[in-house]
C-alpha cells in the first residue's frame, strides 16, 4: 500500500495503543457484558463471575482468545433441535426461536472452555516449538553434509 507523507506524519503523530484485558474486571466484562450480552439471561449470575474473570487472568489470554471462548459458549447455548418450519422462517424469525430454545450455561462449563482453550494454545505453542527444531536440525545436517562433500569427505 502506497502511503503520501501526509498520511504518515498522521500516523505517526496519533499512535493507538489498544491494550487488551488485564484486570480480572476486564475480563468478565469483555466475555460476559460484552461477547455474551444479548445471552445474560442464559449465562452464570453475577456472583459466579469473579471465579471465571479470575482462570482468564490467570491464563493471560487475549482479547482474540476470550472471542473465542465466547463463540464456543454462544455455539453450545444455541445447540438445540431445529424448531419445526426453520428453514422457511426469516432470520429474525430464526434468532428468536433458537434464543427461546437456548440453553443456559454454567460457570463450571465455561470454565472448562476456559482450560479447553488453554490447553489448546499450550500444544499448538509446543508443537510449533518442536516443529522449529527439527527444521533447524535438518538444515544443519545438511549443512555439514554438503561441508563433508565439497572437502572430498562423502
Amino acid at each position: 500500500m502506497q502511503m503520501d507523507e501526509a498520511m504518515t506524519s498522521r500516523l505517526t503523530q496519533d499512535p493507538k495503543v489498544a491494550k487488551g484485558p488485564e484486570s480480572e474486571a476486564d475480563y468478565v466484562r469483555l466475555l460476559r457484558d460484552v461477547k455474551l450480552r444479548k445471552w445474560r439471561a442464559l449465562v452464570p449470575p453475577d456472583a459466579e463471575w469473579p471465579a471465571i474473570g479470575a482462570r482468564l487472568q490467570e491464563a493471560g489470554l487475549s482479547g482474540r482468545a476470550v472471542a473465542a471462548i465466547a463463540g464456543r459458549v454462544s455455539a453450545e447455548l444455541q445447540d438445540v433441535p431445529e424448531p419445526p418450519g426453520f428453514f422457511k422462517m426469516t432470520y429474525e424469525e430464526k434468532a428468536a426461536a433458537l434464543r427461546k430454545l437456548a440453553r443456559p450455561v454454567g460457570a463450571a462449563r465455561i470454565l472448562e472452555h476456559v482450560d479447553h482453550f488453554r490447553r489448546f494454545e499450550k500444544e499448538a505453542e509446543e508443537r510449533t516449538h518442536r516443529e522449529k527444531f527439527a527444521r533447524r536440525v535438518e538444515e544443519i545436517r545438511l549443512s555439514l553434509s554438503a561441508q563433508a562433500a565439497a572437502l572430498g569427505g562423502g
